[in-house]
């Protein structure tokens, strides 16, 4: 390979013996033990992979609870609530949405709401989901 890559020979063992050490996540740089490369290399910034999987989650668990309703009143939950990308919205905005009036979209919402509510729609429940 060192020929091929014009490389002496002992810098190229050299780079395939670096290729085979292993290094500990929380293994300590130094001999106070405080920092280690998962505190070096985490991102606070970055969502952390268990809250990602909750969130992915509970949309899932959402749209399979909207999917019990009727579309009309799956689509006024969306809007009102700003589900599914939506921004949160009035009822008169909604309204002018969907070539309704204030006073109806705010009946649909009251009706899918209380269907949400009633035993019938309780098997699965978004509950678990509120403390986190």
């Amino acid at each position: 390979m060192s020929d091929l890559l014009n490389i002496d020979y002992d810098i190229v063992e050299e780079t395939i013996n670096i290729l085979n050490i292993h290094v500990s996540m929380d293994a300590p740089f130094n001999e106070d033990g405080e920092n280690n490369l998962f505190h070096i290399l985490s991102d606070e910034n970055s969502l952390n992979p268990e809250a990602g999987l909750i969130m992915n989650s509970l949309q899932m668990e959402v749209e399979r609870t909207l999917a019990r309703l009727t579309e009309r009143e799956a689509e006024v939950l969306r809007y009102n609530f700003g589900i599914k990308g939506n921004m949160a919205q009035s009822l008169a905005e909604i309204g002018l949405k969907l070539g309704l009036t204030r006073e109806r979209v705010r009946q649909i919402k009251i009706a899918a709401l209380k269907k949400l509510r009633s035993r019938k729609h309780s098997k699965h429940t978004l509950r678990e989901y509120i403390s986190n």
